[in-house]
């Protein structure tokens, strides 16, 4: 039985499918460190609440009520 190598196409096809997959997660992170006005959450760099919509963002999302934040600005909600 003779062994015929793979095709190329093939090979960039699944180069291709490993290349968005890690894209993919890449987004997820960045997206996940863009979380209000900056910060992680962590007690050295803690959530950056900045206005109304990072407040109401705050609100909504009880995951994050164990992280940490800090005001960076004065908020008017009159």
């Amino acid at each position: 039985m003779k062994n015929t190598p793979k095709s190329t196409s093939s090979t960039y096809k699944r180069i291709f499918c490993v290349f968005c997959a890690f894209s993919w997660l890449f987004f997820l992170a960045a997206n996940s460190t863009l979380a209000y006005s900056g910060g992680t959450g962590e007690p050295n760099n803690p959530y950056q609440i900045a206005d109304v919509n990072n407040l109401l963002q705050l609100g909504a999302d009880v995951n994050n009520y164990n992280k940490f934040f800090i005001l960076t600005a004065d908020i008017d909600l009159a």
